[in-house]
């Protein structure tokens, strides 16, 4: 594992610190404002980024705290986009307020940082655009998770999603975030900043989203202050790092042939939900393969087989890419033949269960009630308490509108005169049959 930082901000001394003590783990560290001499916790201190293939693909996942991009060379960034997108190397990268932040002399308004900011999930601001600069709240903001940050299970701090939740929901949360433009399409936006003060729902700025970029990922965070959930329970800021690294690397640490790699978002899913899935194919040659699509055998709970085409990515030559919905619950092996093989198959394994969403959303969703209400003309009271205190007794009882309705009939039915209506009706009808026969009798017809 490689850490990359532009200086030793707090996450990067907590982070490198854990991953030293990790035996597991091999650390080498690049600090780009450290000095010649200086000593580091890590297993090599590295004075420059690798510039050799050898060098670069020796690292499964890079984890890089506001660097500055512009000290790399053309090939170093080449190498490392080439890592990323053909090795599937897994790469996280966490804004900043000194290199990312610079509205004039970053990295996000060199043209030659292209291909750095291609591998964001995110899109950057325009030049001059007036919200390049870090925000910074005076009091700390909980993280606003979606759907799919929720059901991300490297983002949980707890080995089940409602005790993941309740221990994010002990969390403060954080104070700043970098502004961007919004997620990239494709990418997945897991968290928003929740100050309601810089944006509501859907307009709130992304502050992590995640992305396949080729045969790799790539996760964003708007800041370097997860280290803040050691104030909760510090085993949580181990465990959100060590789920973010695996996740992040399942590219290379899921290679089950030197043919290709089979990807998948995440390893469980909701039933009704889409498992996205991407294939990086290779010859025979080991030159990325060129076809425009492959068969991937889906193996269902209940035993039938069914095939979804992945289609080739017109931008990146052997990588393929598909999707399929999953409508039963238990699970499922994903089987994709190689071409050109002695029946060499990449496989993968993936749970679907039924949403328990009692105990995944514990909590009352007032926000969402009081929603509900005022989309009525209604409104909503947070407890039986508040609906009956003394000062808002009176005020529920204007609430509850008067919908009495009286219809006024100028000319209301007659009993009597129905009844003598239907007796003359009768009269008329018997009459009219008995004019009937006596015609008949008379000419002979009956």
């Amino acid at each position: 594992m490689l850490l990359l930082a532009g200086g030793p901000m707090r996450e990067y001394q907590f982070l490198r610190g854990l991953l030293h003590r990790d035996e597991s783990v091999v650390l080498d560290v690049l600090l780009q404002s450290g000095r010649p001499g200086i000593s580091q916790e890590a297993n090599q201190l590295l004075d420059d980024f690798p510039v050799t293939r050898e060098e670069m693909y020796q690292y499964d996942c890079v984890i890089a705290f506001d660097p500055d991009w512009q000290e790399f060379s053309d090939e170093q960034i080449a190498l490392l986009e080439s890592w990323v997108a053909e090795q599937g190397g897994g790469l996280i990268v966490v804004a900043g307020a000194v290199n990312m932040g610079n509205p004039v002399r970053g990295w996000v308004q060199d043209e030659r940082m292209g291909k750095i900011r291609s591998l964001y999930p995110v899109t950057f601001e325009r030049r001059f655009a007036g919200t390049l600069d870090s925000y910074a709240s005076t009091d700390p903001w909980p993280l606003d998770f979606t759907r799919e940050g929720i059901e991300a299970e490297f983002f949980w701090l707890a080995d089940d999603m409602a005790a993941s939740q309740q221990a994010w929901g002990d969390f403060s949360g954080v104070y700043s975030y970098y502004p961007v433009a919004g997620p990239k399409p494709g990418a997945t936006v897991l968290a928003r900043f929740s100050d309601p003060r810089v944006g509501s729902d859907e307009n709130r700025p992304v502050y992590a989203a995640i992305q396949f970029y080729g045969s790799g990922r790539v996760l964003y965070l708007g800041s370097a202050e997860l280290w803040r959930l050691r104030m909760a329970d510090e085993a949580h800021f181990e465990t959100i790092y060590t789920k973010m690294t695996r996740h992040v690397s399942q590219g290379r640490l899921l290679r089950g042939s030197s043919r290709g790699a089979l990807l998948v978002d995440r390893d469980r899913y909701m039933l009704g939900s889409t498992v996205e899935i991407r294939v990086q194919l290779t010859d025979a040659r080991l030159d990325p393969l060129a076809a425009e699509s492959v068969a991937l055998q889906v193996v269902e709970p209940s035993g039938s087989v069914r095939t979804v085409a992945l289609l080739a990515d017109p931008a990146r030559l052997g990588m393929f890419a598909g999707r399929f919905t999953v409508l039963e619950e238990g699970a499922y092996r994903l089987e994709l033949p190689i071409p050109d093989s002695d029946e060499e198959r990449l496989t993968r394994r993936i749970q679907v269960r039924m949403p328990d969403l009692e105990r995944e959303h514990p909590r009352r969703n007032d926000e969402l009630l009081a929603k509900l209400a005022r989309a009525t003309d209604g409104r909503y009271y947070a407890g039986i308490e508040a609906a009956f205190s003394d000062d808002t007794c009176e005020e529920l009882i204007e609430q509850l509108k008067d919908r009495t309705k009286t219809i006024i009939l100028t000319a209301g039915p007659s009993r009597a005169w129905q009844e003598n209506w239907l007796r003359w009706f009768m009269y008329i009808t018997c009459g009219l049959l008995f004019v009937e026969w006596l015609i008949r009798r008379l000419v002979k017809l009956a």
